[in-house]
């Protein structure tokens, strides 16, 4: 068996399992290049302590994004974790999705302004996307927001997976964005899984279906959930206090939304908010929006109208 589920594989053993699993696409010596990337992703995200070390930078950046101490911002999401509904100041409320949207378009991903949103976010998934589609948006460049997601898996769990690697391996030879695009059209054989399951979706737990999977008790962050736990973990809040409570806040948010019909609910509600309808349900939300780099940041320089499409239409 090649696929390596125990703890802080070696990079020998993360090449073995991805030249086998996906034998028919490295057998060709031109993508030896793009298989090293592949290990360095895969080797910090399996390192929990390097993990660690970038989710502490990207707390400092964000601390120094606003003028008054971070852990400010923090108290005010654990209050709301422990039920206080209260209202943060409107210039804080994006803290996170702002950071990621701005390194993602500095990095070249495909961005879009969300429908009713005067700023810049990654498109939002109405309903389920089949292993197909979603594998298409990969390969298209694009970030996005699914509240379907189980709570645990997360919602901006795969957009922080590529923030702190992006910033940690400073050694890939390709752009982020392009990295993103590749391995989105890496399939495994006839199988549906890609190797985006091998790299940022693999499973926690003993009954999971998925090849790639992690034992429940492994810290290993391609594991959606076992990022999640590691973020949220109570002897963590004091190392990244903000991301801590910031992520347990949303995953209260989205208590009961993990299942179709609460799902549907929440999104026909996000819908109705824009005054869109009639979305199909593999749909995406949002428009398409044009950036351009500035030394103050990022500005728009040209947006289209709101669209609603079927993912084959953006």
């Amino acid at each position: 068996m090649t696929i390596v589920n125990k703890a802080n594989p070696t990079d020998a053993e993360i090449r073995e399992e991805m030249a086998s699993e996906f034998a028919d696409y490295f057998a060709k010596p031109q993508r030896g290049a793009f298989l090293d990337e592949c290990v360095k992703i895969a080797s910090f995200l399996a390192n929990a302590e390097q993990v660690k070390q970038e989710l502490k930078v990207l707390e400092a950046k964000l601390s120094a994004t606003v003028a008054r101490n971070l852990n400010e911002v923090a108290a005010h999401y654990e209050r709301r974790v422990r039920g206080d509904q209260s209202v943060l100041d409107a210039r804080l409320k994006h803290l996170l999705s702002n950071e990621l949207t701005a390194m993602e378009v500095q990095w070249g991903f495909n961005s879009f302004e969300c429908v009713g949103s005067n700023t810049g976010r990654v498109q939002t998934y109405v309903g389920f996307l089949d292993s197909k589609t979603f594998l298409q948006q990969v390969s298209l460049g694009r970030h996005w927001k699914d509240p379907g997601v189980p709570n645990l898996h997360g919602e901006y769990t795969h957009r922080l997976q590529w923030y702190l690697l992006s910033n940690h391996v400073k050694a890939l030879a390709k752009a982020p964005v392009k990295l993103f695009m590749q391995i989105g059209e890496v399939l495994r054989g006839n199988d549906e899984r890609g190797l985006w399951a091998a790299l940022f979706d693999r499973d926690g737990g003993e009954d999971a279906l998925n090849p790639f999977k992690i034992d429940s008790h492994v810290a290993d962050c391609r594991a959606p959930e076992s990022f999640t736990r590691l973020v949220i973990d109570d002897k963590n809040a004091a190392e990244w206090p903000f991301l801590h409570w910031y992520i347990r806040a949303r995953l209260r948010k989205r208590v009961g939304t993990n299942n179709y019909f609460a799902t549907r609910e929440y999104v026909q509600r996000k819908l109705q908010k824009f005054g869109v309808t009639d979305v199909k349900p593999d749909a995406i939300v949002g428009q398409r929006r044009a950036f351009e780099k500035s030394t103050g940041g990022i500005r728009r320089i040209e947006a289209g109208k709101p669209i609603v499409r079927t993912p084959d239409a953006l």
